[in-house]
Parts: structure tokens; C-alpha cells; sequence
């Protein structure tokens, strides 16, 4: 639901603001397009943020790539990779996070960074890594589950 209302709402809003206003400037696009936002209220509260960091990152990519087409950066740097940059520092805000906070996580992103990191010496605050290959090469074996005892057959009768 929320990505059809953010669609129809992008491509709409424009066309309802030229009809309100009466013709089409780079104001009244950008007043019918940022209403698509709204259609976040569909989504449920807990997926909220989430979708706000996805956004954001693609507002600041075509941000980036309007900056280049309007001449506003200079030709000797367009050819460089901020984009990995821009990774590594988010990667190392996350490994800190993960080192130092572990509770800022959610259990289901906290279950893949253990995955990805490894989970060992957390109480030390010395997180060492743990192969992620071994762990899926050789997976813990499950305990055999014990026959019952013949007390415990006893009390069930």
C-alpha cells in the first residue's frame, strides 16, 4: 500500500499543483512531489524509520547527481568514489555501535551482525572474530534428547 500511494502521490502531485496554481515551475513540482511523503503514515510506525534512511540515502544521491549536471562540482573531482567513502564511515558507525552498544540493535539486525562479525567477547568489550565459514561448515550439533527415566514414567501414569 505505502509504495503505490508514494507513486501514484509523486506522479499526481505535480499535476494537481500545475491545476491549483495554474502553471508548471520548479515550486510547484517540488510542492506536488514532496506530498508522496505523507504516504509513509500507511506504513506501520516500526518500518517508519527505516524507509526514512532509505530515502534519505537516494535524496542525497540525486542531490549529488543534480550538483554534478548543474556545474556546482568541479570536473577534477567528479571522477572520485565518494560513495565508498561515504560507506566506510557508515560501516565503521556501525562496528562501533555493534563493539560498544549492542543494544541500540534490534534482535533481527543483531542476529545478522553476530552472523557477519562474530559473537564472542562481548563481556570483555573485545569483540574477536569468528569465521562465519566455519560456523556454517561445521554447524553445533543438536543434543540427543535423553530417554525418560523409569521415575518419570511412573509419575505420568
Amino acid at each position: 500500500a505505502f509504495l503505490s500511494a508514494y507513486c501514484a502521490t509523486a506522479w499526481l502531485g505535480p499535476a494537481a499543483a500545475q491545476r491549483v496554481f495554474g502553471d508548471m515551475r520548479w515550486w510547484t513540482i517540488t510542492c506536488g512531489v514532496s506530498a508522496a511523503g505523507l504516504a509513509v503514515l500507511i506504513e506501520k510506525p516500526s518500518r517508519r524509520q527505516e524507509l526514512g534512511v532509505y530515502c534519505a540515502s537516494r535524496a542525497v544521491e540525486a542531490a549529488a547527481l543534480c550538483a554534478v549536471s548543474w556545474g556546482w562540482v568541479p570536473t577534477r573531482v567528479q571522477g572520485w568514489r565518494h560513495d565508498v567513502a561515504l560507506f566506510a564511515l557508515a560501516a565503521a558507525a556501525i562496528m562501533h555501535c555493534y563493539h560498544a552498544e549492542r543494544d541500540v540493535f534490534r534482535s533481527k539486525y543483531l542476529n545478522v551482525l553476530d552472523f557477519v562479525f562474530g559473537n564472542t567477547g562481548h563481556g570483555r568489550q573485545s569483540i574477536k572474530h569468528v569465521g562465519s565459514l566455519a560456523v556454517l561448515a561445521n554447524p553445533p550439533q543438536m543434543a540427543s534428547p535423553t530417554p525418560p527415566t523409569k521415575a518419570a514414567e511412573k509419575k505420568e501414569c
